[in-house]
């Protein structure tokens, strides 16, 4: 994506991006070409170049766009629990993750989330977000991927279901699924040792 902070040039893009949105309301994405996104959005195809490298570039620009709001969310809001973020999350780009569902895009976004975190986990440990000895003498890469993926396959399967089941009681769930874990696995190292 190319950026620019002319005022028309932030405007085509919103409107690049806008239609690009109806037309995945409309149909698949696959199906979607670059001359269908100039037209529905009112702009020459010079324009969408300007902007966008490619359809894809596009939708990774749309994807950042949303992961942006999650990350901040979720890494500078000392006072919200992660399942509370991901439910407003979900809930404040329920049309943007409703059509990554419906298009079969949502691993992108933990490919996203994966990628961000890998990067910044020192810093999040740091952050006192997790015990200092949290992750001491494991692999962080694959806990940070066992995580992100359980919790957005989660994520997933509430959109999925037309997020008509009750956040709270999805959370309540998985609270208790976890905790019943850590009492298995204690059990299990005690009779280990």
């Amino acid at each position: 994506m190319n950026e620019s902070s002319n005022p028309s040039a932030i405007r085509s893009k919103q409107e690049i991006t806008e239609a690009m949105l109806r037309l995945m309301e409309k149909e698949s994405y696959n199906d979607i070409t670059v001359k269908q996104i100039v037209l529905e959005a009112g702009v020459v195809r010079k324009t969408f170049y300007r902007n966008f490298d490619s359809k894809e570039d596009l939708l990774d620009a749309i994807i950042n766009s949303v992961m942006d709001d999650y990350i901040k969310e979720l890494f500078f809001t000392s006072y919200k629990s992660v399942p509370d973020v991901l439910v407003k999350f979900c809930i404040t780009h329920k049309r943007v993750i409703k059509l990554l569902d419906k298009n079969n895009l949502m691993y992108k976004v933990v490919n996203k989330i994966n990628e961000y975190i890998l990067r910044r986990h020192k810093e999040i440990e740091l952050s006192g977000m997790v015990p200092d000895t949290f992750f001491e003498g494991l692999d962080v890469k694959y806990i940070i991927m066992f995580n992100v993926g359980a919790i957005w396959n989660v994520v997933c399967a509430w959109v999925h279901g037309d997020m008509k089941d009750d956040p709270k009681e999805i959370v309540k769930t998985l609270t208790i699924y976890c905790a019943r874990i850590g009492q298995y696995a204690e059990k299990t190292m005690k009779n280990k040792g």
